[in-house]
C-alpha cells in the first residue's frame, strides 16, 4: 500500500540480523509484518543453503567433466598409438610379402637350374653308358684282331702289337666311362 509508511531499524548481532525497532505511523499491528519478515528470512536462508548445495553439485560436476576430458584425451592418444602400430604392422607385412615373393622367384630360378642340371647329367650319363658299350665292342674287336694276327704268324706280329694297344686303350676308356656314370649316379 502506498499509504503505509513502515520503517525498520536493523542491527547486526553475532552474524544474524535482528529487528530492534519498528515504527508504524498508521497504527497497525506489526505482528503480521514481523511474521512476513521472518518467513522471508527463512526463505532467504533456505535459498542460500540451496544455492550452496547447487554450487557444490556444480563444482563436483565440473571435476567429473574435467576427469572425463582427461580420460578422453588419454583414450585418444592410445587410439592414435594403436593406429600407428597398425600402420607399422601393415608396412612390415607388406615388406615380408615382398620378401616371400622374391624368395619364390629365386626358388623358381634355382629349381629351373636344378632341373636343367639334372637333364644335363642324365645326358652325360647316357653318353658315358654309350662310350662304355663302344669300348667293350672295341676290346672285342681288338681281341679278334689279336687272334687273327696269331693265325697270320710272323706277318701278323706287328698287327698283333697294334691290336694289344687298342685293347688296352679300350679298357682305359671303359674304366673312365664307368667312373663318370658312378659320379653322375651319386649326384642324382
Amino acid at each position: 500500500r502506498s499509504g503505509d509508511k513502515r520503517m525498520f531499524s536493523w542491527a547486526k548481532r553475532g552474524g544474524s540480523s535482528t529487528v530492534i525497532h519498528r515504527d508504524e505511523p498508521d497504527g497497525r499491528d506489526g505482528g503480521a509484518s514481523l511474521q512476513l519478515v521472518r518467513r522471508l528470512a527463512r526463505a532467504i536462508s533456505t535459498v542460500g543453503k540451496d544455492a550452496a548445495e547447487v554450487r557444490g553439485a556444480l563444482d563436483d560436476t565440473q571435476r567429473v567433466v574435467e576427469l572425463q576430458g582427461q580420460a578422453m584425451q588419454a583414450l585418444a592418444q592410445q587410439l592414435q598409438q594403436i593406429g600407428q602400430a597398425q600402420s607399422a604392422i601393415s608396412a612390415a607385412t607388406a615388406q615380408s610379402a615382398a620378401a616371400v615373393q622374391r624368395a619364390r622367384g629365386a626358388l623358381g630360378v634355382a629349381g629351373a637350374e636344378v632341373v636343367g642340371m639334372a637333364t644335363t647329367l642324365a645326358q652325360v650319363s647316357d653318353a658315358a653308358a654309350e662310350i662304355t658299350k663302344i669300348s667293350l665292342q672295341t676290346r672285342l674287336v681288338a681281341f679278334n684282331a689279336a687272334v687273327e694276327a696269331k693265325h697270320a704268324g710272323e706277318a701278323g706280329r706287328g698287327f698283333a702289337v697294334v691290336a694289344e694297344a687298342v685293347k688296352a686303350l679300350a679298357g682305359q676308356v671303359e674304366a673312365s666311362s664307368k667312373a663318370i656314370v658312378s659320379a653322375i649316379a651319386s649326384l642324382q
